[in-house]
């Protein structure tokens, strides 16, 4: 039998783990929402992944939104499919220099992914979606895969 003061020590180091693990299970949960990306921001294809990265910046300052295709493991982009990214319409509060950009607009990093720079310029504060539609291709050694996927950012500016 524990004693009195054994009993209220081991209270208190119970309740101190539970505690613990409780901020840690928050914590976790906190982070994981906030890696979240929205619906079009990721888009994961059988051998390919798309990743848009938001932008930021001040009213009247050009800022960009980055679109980048990654090949996955046993494929790779194919430099030779002329590549697109057609933009939506903008919203009002957005300018888009540069509606469609085409595979010159772009980059290859040699073999694994192509990256559009997108700009984008905020005529007033807020927040903002802009959406396209890319055009691409990978391939493997059987055959290539060519795509259209719609993607989107935010782009916020104060």
């Amino acid at each position: 039998m524990l004693s009195s003061r054994a009993m209220k020590v081991f209270g208190q180091v119970s309740a101190m783990a539970l505690t613990l693990a409780g901020l840690s299970l928050m914590a976790s949960h906190s982070t994981a929402e906030a890696s979240q990306p929205s619906a079009l921001a990721t888009v994961e294809g059988d051998g390919y992944s798309i990743v848009v990265t938001d932008g930021s910046g001040k009213v009247g300052q050009e800022t960009q939104v980055t679109v980048t295709i990654r090949a996955k493991e046993g494929y790779k982009v194919n430099d030779k499919y002329p590549f697109k990214l057609k933009l939506a319409d903008a919203p009002s509060g957005i300018e888009l220099p540069k509606p469609v950009l085409k595979k010159g607009d772009g980059s290859f990093d040699g073999k694994n992914a192509f990256t559009f720079k997108v700009p984008v310029k905020a005529t007033r504060a807020g927040s903002f979606d802009v959406k396209g539609n890319l055009k691409f291709s990978v391939c493997n050694d059987q055959s290539c895969l060519i795509e259209k996927k719609d993607v989107k950012a935010k782009v916020t500016a104060k």
